[in-house]
């Protein structure tokens, strides 16, 4: 599991933080997103004491967007009904992966069903990592960024050890430890034991939380120098960022570093959120594929997703795979490349129009108290999208279009609102 997650707290052009978020895989697992509604909270984690403790506390759940990778329960990334968003990314450190401990994908799944603000999610994060440490079997140190509309957090953990760092202005967080000596709390007795091993020297200064935990891994240089690059250029816009500029930076960014990245490295998804306190009627921007074929679809929780972003069956197509495919097909069809950039760009237009259109809408049946046709519109503008992507996609590479693609590409979402 990498990601690249960029927090903008403070230094937004948007009320509240921003999120953006690179999810990238060596092994190219599909993925997919997913919506939970549960009364009480699924378990699955294989570890019989993080089942009873899971199940003793399975609480009333909050609705949940996430996305999930090849047959992962848990999420890269999510966010509840409450605008509370989590995400993590691996690292390497002085711990042997191997060891038991929960995986940052369970942490933030339970961490999203339970979590009322960005304040509460750390403090459930801080007690998993307590009970059980953090480990995904691939690497022995996690990174976690946690927001709401009030609050960012950065959060690195390994074994049963963890510091926080609050995120005040713009903060990029990659697959290195980088919390040292910046760090607001740490966990429990941390100072002691790294004393008494001998990773810190019992000078009274701050532990440097990287240092101790992280090591020198060499693993760590490529996604220190992809740390600096996108911080400079974030900072160069501190104060003017908005969700166009972050996406298209976080695209730009993956393009421009590759070599940092490895060959082996595909991004199969793109996130933006705009969080706020009233962030219920704020749509996630969510993109899959490479930069070269994005488009960012609106995904509203009121709504119910198009069966495409998660397939109930595993040979239907899905919106990921569609978007392997536009790929595929550019690749071996440079002449077309123009025209389908220029398309998806007419596209991007279009979804950006129809969902300032909705967001407004939405405030007034909330208002009223509307609650069915607020989900109905969501759901509706949601499928809309797709087909109408779906019906270009099709077009453009020449390939029979399914029956269940029916939208007009020139017609426009209709929408009425009391």
């Amino acid at each position: 599991m990498t990601s690249e997650m960029v927090v903008t707290s403070g230094s937004s052009a948007v009320q509240g933080p921003l999120i953006g978020i690179n999810f990238l895989d060596k092994d190219r697992r599909p993925v997919q997103l997913v919506v939970h509604d549960q009364a009480v909270m699924p378990v699955r984690p294989t570890e019989p004491d993080q089942q009873h403790f899971l199940r003793s506390n399975g609480l009333k759940a909050y609705r949940v967007l996430g996305l999930q990778a090849g047959n992962d329960w848990g999420f890269t990334h999510g966010i509840n009904e409450l605008g509370v968003c989590v995400s993590a990314t691996g690292w390497h450190g002085k711990f042997d992966p191997k060891l038991n401990g929960i995986s940052p994908t369970y942490a933030i799944r339970w961490i999203l069903h339970r979590a009322k603000s960005a304040l509460q999610a750390q403090e459930i994060l801080a007690d998993l990592i307590g009970r059980f440490g953090v480990n995904d079997g691939h690497h022995a140190g996690a990174s976690f960024l946690i927001a709401d509309g009030r609050d960012a957090f950065h959060v690195e953990a390994i074994g049963q050890h963890w510091a926080l760092n609050e995120c005040r202005q713009i903060r990029v967080v990659t697959s290195a430890p980088m919390i040292h000596q910046d760090w607001d709390r740490l966990s429990p007795g941390l100072s002691e034991r790294a004393i008494e091993n001998g990773w810190w020297p019992d000078e009274g200064q701050k532990v440097d939380f990287a240092r101790c935990l992280g090591g020198q891994d060499p693993r760590h240089l490529g996604a220190l120098k992809r740390w600096a690059r996108l911080a400079l250029v974030l900072e160069q816009q501190n104060g003017h960022i908005d969700a166009t500029f972050l996406g298209r930076q976080l695209h730009d960014h993956f393009n421009h570093n590759g070599a940092l990245f490895g060959s082996d490295r595909f991004l199969l998804n793109t996130w933006l959120v705009s969080l706020r306190e009233q962030s219920w009627n704020q749509p996630v921007w969510c993109s899959f594929g490479m930069p070269r074929v994005a488009l960012f679809f609106p995904i509203w929780l009121q709504g119910d997703l198009p069966t495409t972003y998660a397939p109930a069956h595993p040979e239907a197509t899905s919106l990921p795979y569609l978007f392997t495919e536009l790929e595929t097909y550019c690749h071996a069809h440079p002449d077309r490349i123009t025209d389908i950039v220029r398309g998806l760009s007419e596209l991007q237009t279009k979804f950006e129009k129809d969902a300032e259109h909705l967001q407004s809408g939405l405030a007034t049946l909330h208002g009223q108290g509307n609650h069915d046709y607020l989900r109905s519109q969501a759901t509706d503008l949601m499928h809309r999208h797709v087909n109408l992507f779906e019906r270009e996609m099709y077009r453009w590479t020449g390939r029979e279009e399914p029956r269940s693609v029916s939208v007009n590409p020139m017609e426009d979402s209709a929408m009425y609102f009391a």
